[in-house]
């Protein structure tokens, strides 16, 4: 939960502007180039987003990919 809630810092950093991350959707729409609903590590690299530094911590299922679900639940920064 640390991991996911530093790698969600980190993505706060990167919406400083807004003072706020960005929802799950942006985050989603700016890095799932092929619009198949989920992000590969290449697909984050590719966009040049701040994801792709935090792939495995927000992958949280170890499965090379990161859904919907799992953006939902990187959960606000404390």
């Amino acid at each position: 939960m640390t991991r996911i809630l530093a790698a969600l810092a980190l993505l706060v950093s990167a919406a400083a502007l807004a003072q706020q991350p960005p929802p799950p959707e942006q985050i989603m729409a700016d890095n799932d180039l092929n619009e198949d609903g989920v992000i590969t590590r290449e697909e984050a690299q590719e966009a040049g987003t701040p994801l792709a530094m935090f792939f495995d911590m927000l992958d949280s299922n170890g499965d090379g990919q990161i859904t919907m679900e799992e953006l939902r639940n990187m959960g606000p920064p404390t």
